[in-house]
């Protein structure tokens, strides 16, 4: 009998051991169930803030012509500016930039790109090797520059492509050639470049984040004069280049620019939307530390006619 109640003992731990396993694994289900419908859940919203950014600078670009200040928004919508816009389930940051604020891949001249690629740390060789990739890429035939490359140098790269030999028709294509793969993880190539204006100057008047702390050498001082004068003037002409980037330095990029391109019809716009977070300033932890902020960012790129918009390219990615 003693051995048929231990017997029964062992049945019943048994059990409560099978039950308890079974439902810590129910428990640890839920819970996974959970947290993927609440990350699908922040993923959507903030698409969807993301979404409203890039409908609220289309909005503004088609509504606020330039050198008005209506009393909706009090200034004029201004190209590059960064826009924040809280709402009580996040908030959306965006900006919008002509194309001709930025470098044209198919300019004939170099030397900004150059220099830009100085700005990101690259070195002599490095560059030389970008630059003549570049001029290899666009042109039709099959002779090398010097760091060049052609066709046989990617085959021997083991690539299924090669020289376009012809105009670059998406900033994207940057990074397909020799030498670019050493940023590739480090910059946007939208942020910097344009296959579709073209000028070989670049507009003051519309410059991207990136592009911007480029020509003021990374300088905060001149940067928040940028912004400062473009609240106060709007658009920039000469005399404020000057007064911005200071005799030589204005000099130095003088040649690089122009101040208007209203010719233009291409358009970037840059929208991220954040589920969840609040006004820039409350963005930290009880320690002081800034919070990383995660969210969903929007890039499209527009041509305008009139007052319609035609979408070239939309990319999303979770940041």
């Amino acid at each position: 009998m003693a051995g048929k109640r231990g017997f029964a003992l062992l049945i019943v731990v048994v059990v409560l051991l099978l039950v308890s396993f079974l439902a810590s694994q129910l428990i640890m289900q839920v819970r996974t169930e959970l947290q993927m419908t609440s990350n699908r859940r922040e993923r959507t919203l903030g698409r969807f803030l993301a979404e409203g950014g890039v409908s609220l600078a289309i909005f503004r670009l088609i509504d606020e012509p330039a050198g008005t200040s209506p009393p909706e928004f009090g200034l004029s919508f201004l190209l590059g500016w960064p826009y924040e816009t809280v709402l009580p389930k996040g908030k959306m940051e965006y900006y919008m930039v002509n194309e001709s604020g930025k470098i044209n891949l198919n300019s004939e001249s170099m030397e900004l790109l150059e220099k830009l690629l100085v700005h990101l740390g690259l070195d002599d060789n490095q560059v030389s090797i970008i630059s003549d990739s570049i001029l290899d890429w666009r042109d039709g035939d099959d002779l090398y520059r010097i760091n060049g490359a052609e066709q046989e140098y990617y085959e021997e790269q083991g690539l299924s492509y090669g020289p376009r030999n012809g105009r670059i028709e998406d900033p994207a294509e940057f990074f397909m050639i020799r030498g670019t793969e050493v940023l590739r993880d480090r910059i946007d190539p939208y942020e910097y470049f344009t296959a579709l204006s073209g000028q070989k100057q670049i507009n003051i008047n519309s410059l991207t984040p990136g592009m911007l702390k480029f020509l003021a050498g990374g300088d905060p001082e001149i940067i928040g004069d940028y912004h400062a004068t473009r609240e106060a003037v709007i658009n920039l002409d000469a005399s404020h280049v000057t007064m911005i980037f200071g005799p030589t330095r204005g000099d130095e990029l003088s040649k690089y620019f122009i101040y208007n391109d209203a010719r233009n019809p291409y358009f970037t716009i840059i929208a991220t939307g954040y589920p969840g977070a609040k006004a820039e300033e409350d963005e930290t932890d009880p320690d002081g530390e800034t919070v990383k902020l995660h969210g969903t960012r929007i890039q499209v790129r527009l041509g305008r006619l009139g007052n319609t918009m035609q979408y070239l390219s939309w990319k999303e990615s979770l940041i």
